[in-house]
């Protein structure tokens, strides 16, 4: 977790240098001195005087006679060493085991930083390793032959062990002695096949997944349809949207997915719905019962100032901002910054009146939260990466990874690499895996204050610039443009699309209830009102009086 904490060492039992250098003598001898001066930090005279006295010789080793230190018992152990059958092995460069062939590795592989394949003391190959998107990419694998690839094979599967301690147990290969994954002969193939591996979006695979795969289109069209996008499971109404998704996080979410046309603001003036920050951080609109899964989620610590405000509120609630500031111990400055912490914590919610009152603690720990939480995302998204997720959720990705993998051994997800040619490992909802989604055809338009927007940034960041709403036909993007459109307003400028994009979004504006107005239709109407205004004023010909008139239109518009 990179979490710094003071070291305070007490006073250490016996002789700390004599200790250290029997272990390090045990552990590698017969070693040379000049070795042991880089394992333990003692010089080679300090170290040589010290050897008898820890039960060590030193003895010469090799043609050349070499003087290496051993522990007096164990060299019977050398007069009569069996023959060893030495597996190959992946270590790394940092290994002293292998010190001693780092020019070798230097000159076969130059500087880059590889896992040395080895057997016994001898190097037979290298890896490039990364430890990415949930799972160990070998980006290329050198050996000495081709014959030794299923040693090689059986050398990563042991080596997966460390990593699947840290939940990590999928192992990605894409090159193999200079042959791309796809290009790989008949022998490599079997080989590979043999160890378990399947080959997919364009690498071989093995461990824990499912190799089933779907197209960009598919992917789109399950995700649109677990949103509830389509026209025929669109929700009847905003209280039935917030009961099933867990929250809305504002009237621009409501427009593609509920045909009713009754705003946010009107279910919180009724006392249907809160006000808070949701998970992810975004202030949004939900219950009393989905509440406490968004405070747990994120254990704030409360604390200092944070912690008076906070019994302020638990003790006069519901109240005002303004009653928190007036009897606060703190400046109002103060005040303000320690609320802002208790919103953005999840702590508070505002009702309808924005009178602030405290979320319930359900007891649960952070873990189940995010758990709970990640459920409620999967049941109306399908599918996500690990990096994906994480923009849903406030936890650190250790604990991302671990809601995954809870949720996984629970069944109630299953991983594999599900979207074709993206090398992406991805989760997705166990009842799915496998099945065809029913392509998605109808059109909608995506505003940007979208949990779906967030969603599809990484996956159309080419396609649409960041920012603008999106206009859909199918799962296909036909127009963008700034600004929003929904029940409670409409602006479009800078819009970029084809003539069906245009339809598109009209269609959506008359369903919203809402007049859509364009850049130049503004400018026309600006100019009927100055008109009409000079008309009926002819002394205000000057463009100083303009505003006047703009004021005029603008307090119509209130009124109407």
């Amino acid at each position: 977790e990179n979490v710094y904490a003071v070291y305070r060492p007490g006073k250490a039992s016996g002789n700390p240098p004599e200790e250290l250098l029997a272990r390090a003598i045990r552990a590698y001898g017969p070693i040379p001195l000049s070795s042991l001066r880089y394992l333990v930090d003692i010089p080679v005279e300090t170290a040589e005087q010290m050897i008898p006295g820890i039960g060590a010789e030193m003895i010469t080793v090799g043609e050349g006679q070499s003087r290496m230190a051993v522990m007096s018992d164990e060299i019977p152990n050398l007069e009569s060493v069996p023959p060893a059958d030495l597996p190959l092995k992946v270590i790394a460069l940092s290994d002293p085991d292998i010190g001693s062939k780092w020019a070798e590795i230097a000159a076969r592989y130059g500087d880059r930083w590889v896992y040395p394949i080895v057997r016994g003391n001898s190097v037979c190959g290298a890896v490039e390793m990364w430890e990415m998107s949930g799972c160990v990419e070998i980006r290329a694998m050198d050996l000495d032959s081709p014959g030794l690839l299923p040693e090689a094979l059986g050398a990563l599967e042991r080596m997966m062990g460390f990593f699947r301690m840290k939940g990590c147990d999928i192992i990605r290969i894409r090159e193999i002695l200079g042959k791309d994954a796809a290009d790989l002969d008949g022998s490599m193939r079997s080989a590979l096949e043999n160890a378990g591996y399947s080959f997919v979006n364009g690498f071989w695979a093995a461990g824990d997944f499912d190799p089933w795969t779907m197209t960009m289109q598919e992917m789109l069209s399950y995700v649109f349809r677990r949103q509830r996008i389509s026209k025929d499971s669109r929700f009847a109404s905003a209280a039935a949207a917030i009961d099933a998704r867990g929250y809305i996080r504002s009237d621009q979410e409501l427009t593609p997915r509920v045909d009713e046309r009754t705003g946010m603001k009107r279910l919180l003036e009724r006392g249907s719905v809160v006000k808070m920050i949701l998970t992810p951080s975004y202030q949004g609109y939900t219950t009393l019962r989905y509440a406490p899964l968004f405070r747990a989620e994120k254990a704030a610590k409360i604390e200092g100032a944070a912690l008076d405000v906070f019994k302020l509120i638990k003790d006069r609630q519901p109240v005002s901002k303004k009653e928190i500031i007036d009897r606060s111990i703190y400046s109002a400055e103060a005040t303000m910054e320690a609320l802002g912490y208790l919103s953005r914590s999840s702590v508070l919610y505002q009702d309808g009146g924005s009178l602030y009152n405290l979320v319930p603690n359900s007891g649960m720990s952070q873990l189940e939260a995010a758990k709970e939480i990640a459920k409620m995302h999967f049941r109306f998204f399908g599918v996500f990466s690990a990096e994906e997720l994480s923009s849903f959720l406030t936890v650190r990705m250790p604990m991302v990874r671990a809601v995954l993998r809870s949720l996984e051994k629970e069944g109630f997800l299953k991983k594999g690499f599900f979207l074709e040619g993206d090398p992406a490992l991805r989760w997705m909802a166990a009842e799915d895996v496998g099945k065809r989604p029913e392509p998605f055809s109808d059109s909608f338009l995506l505003n940007t204050q979208d949990n779906l927007h967030i969603y599809l940034r990484s996956l159309l960041k080419e396609a649409v610039p960041t920012g603008r709403c999106i206009i859909f036909s199918g799962t296909r993007p036909v127009g963008s443009f700034k600004g929003k459109v929904c029940p409670t307003g409409v602006k479009v400028d800078d819009f970029d699309g084809s003539g069906h994009a245009k339809t598109i979004l009209k269609s959506v504006a008359e369903a919203a209830g809402v007049s859509l107005e364009t850049e130049r239709q503004r400018e026309d109407d600006d100019w009927i009102v100055s008109e009409s205004y000079i008309k009926f004023n002819p002394g205000a010909r000057s463009r100083r009086y303009l505003p006047e008139a703009f004021a005029i239109r603008d307090r119509m518009n209130l009124l109407w």
